[in-house]
């Protein structure tokens, strides 16, 4: 009901934290999703999703497009790994945007490290670990364009893993 005009408010690197916070790391927990979203998703059929050529991402997935004005935010999910990115606005602000909701619904999660991309002087990956119900966790890759990049990009990948006994 009536959050539809929330949306005009929200960015796409507020979506892509409530969406990797809400969403995908909930679903890598087998728990259920958090909160609500604002925003419905349309799926993309095979072929346009093929397009969009996602790394690591296995034939049978299926990829949502949240649209926000003139951009918009993809999810896609796979077996075993979660996609969230948009390309546009201000990935360094979802850099933040991402930190503020995880220390809010996972006050543990750890940090690991920030590397510059070996090939793209734009380009930065960041790396974090959550702890979910034991033996459980997740890690989040971030790779994002520094604040003035020629094609400002945002990505997070979700992958579980299972803390070795």
């Amino acid at each position: 009901g009536g959050g539809s005009g929330l949306i005009g408010n929200v960015t796409p690197g507020q979506l892509a934290a409530q969406l990797v916070v809400d969403g995908c790391i909930p679903l890598s927990d087998e728990a259920p999703l958090r909160g609500e979203l604002h925003v419905h998703g349309a799926p993309l059929d095979k072929e346009a999703r093929a397009k969009l050529d996602i790394e690591g991402a296995s034939p049978d997935g299926n990829t949502l497009f949240f649209a926000l004005g003139g951009n918009g935010v993809f999810w896609d999910l796979s077996y075993g790994l979660a996609t969230v990115w948009f390309k546009g606005g201000d990935p360094t602000g979802a850099v933040s945007e991402l930190e503020k909701a995880l220390k809010k619904a996972y006050p543990k999660y750890k940090f690991i490290e920030e590397q510059k991309h070996p090939d793209d002087k734009d380009l930065r990956a960041r790396f974090y670990i959550v702890d979910l119900t034991p033996p459980k966790l997740v890690s989040l890759e971030v790779a994002h364009t520094v604040a003035g990049a020629r094609s400002p990009q945002f990505t997070v990948r979700v992958r579980p893993l299972k803390k070795p006994n």
